[in-house]
């Protein structure tokens, strides 16, 4: 396909980091050099009265001397699910290469994001419309801002994380930005927030929060601030443990530990979530657990490996846990599992 690329992309101050335009109509909102020659910039285009953007990668052969792109050819936006899930990890600073280099093979490294994403799959899958803007509430290293920008390359995402000291090595907002930087993610940003002071209102179309909320003391009014900054017909998405996955956390000496020490916030079952959020003008659209015995089981071999420090074992079996943890993620619920829900604010009257 075609797509329209507006005129005037400046060559003015193009080195490592790129050179700054005001975005619109017209301009370029940023170029950026990557390690492999080729610049990655926000492209701009127009769908009716509406203007629309795509973060790509500008290829070799297009010649940044050219100060007339308006009808170059380029690739259209890449198909959901035409990615793996977590291979950003490649990039991660933190990582040692052997890590990296098995990320660039099977993406994603982490038992528990898997279910988390197979979980997230499943209550995207009945949004209705594309997001345009997104929030990552608690985004981490970035495994499921990188995603979202993947899944919607037209969106804009915004991943934000209390991270206290911004320039300490593999810190979470670093590891971020530099993955970022590498990758030319143009429709991905990051920064420092405590979501207790999320002072958005009607600016969102989805809020994800993937195991987030057990971190944060007083969480209640996290769930208040969400349902403000949701636009009408905005979704927010929230995967949390629940008191009945703390069963399967005590069969690890070392999880359980973590955990009693990490989760210093309310827990909810989802029906107390889904409860709280209808109570708050949302109405519930999925409110389930991750529970189902294959994709417990996949998550416990390999979660309780990853924190008894038995990386070989892990690496060796993770393929096989992989594919049992996505095919058990989408088995029936049996109830005893983390709390998944996704909730949608009424759309104006």
């Amino acid at each position: 396909m075609a797509w329209r690329m507006w005129r005037e992309a400046s060559r003015a101050d193009l080195g490592h980091r790129g050179g700054e335009r005001e975005p619109g109509e017209g301009s370029w909102a940023r170029l950026t050099r990557l390690e492999s020659g080729e610049y990655a910039a926000p492209l701009f285009w127009r769908e009716g009265e509406s203007e629309r953007s795509l973060a790509m990668s500008i290829p070799k052969w297009v010649s940044i001397e050219s100060k007339s792109w308006s009808q170059t050819r380029i690739p259209g936006p890449p198909e959901e699910g035409d990615f793996l899930f977590g291979r950003v990890q490649r990039f991660r600073p933190d990582l040692s290469r052997l890590q990296r280099a098995y990320a660039a093979i099977l993406g994603n490294l982490s038992p528990s994001a898997e279910v988390f994403r197979v979980q997230l799959d499943h209550c995207l899958d009945r949004l209705t419309g594309r997001p345009a803007r997104l929030l990552d509430a608690g985004c981490g290293k970035g495994t499921f801002s990188f995603y979202l920008s993947e899944r919607y390359p037209e969106a804009r995402i915004l991943g934000v994380d209390l991270c206290p000291d911004l320039h300490a090595l593999g810190s979470n907002l670093q590891v971020c930005e530099a993955i970022r930087e590498r990758t030319g993610r143009a429709n991905v940003s990051f920064r420092q927030l405590d979501l207790r002071e999320l002072d958005a209102k009607g600016e969102y179309d989805l809020i994800v929060s993937i195991h987030v909320l057990e971190h944060i003391p007083d969480n209640e009014q996290v769930l208040e601030r969400f349902v403000r900054a949701l636009r009408p017909g905005g979704y927010l998405h929230i995967q949390m443990p629940s008191e009945d996955h703390h069963e399967d956390e005590l069969e690890c000496g070392e999880l359980a530990e973590w955990a009693e020490e990490e989760h210093v916030g309310r827990e909810y079952s989802a029906r107390e979530l889904c409860d709280l959020l209808e109570k708050a003008g949302l109405e519930t659209v999925v409110c389930k657990t991750d529970g189902g015995w294959l994709a417990k089981w996949a998550w416990k071999q390999g979660e309780f490996r990853r924190f008894r420090g038995q990386k070989i074992r892990l690496a060796l079996l993770w393929p096989l846990l992989k594919l049992l943890i996505r095919i058990g993620g989408r088995a029936q619920d049996d109830g005893q599992g983390n709390a998944v829900v996704l909730m949608r604010r009424p759309e104006a009257t």
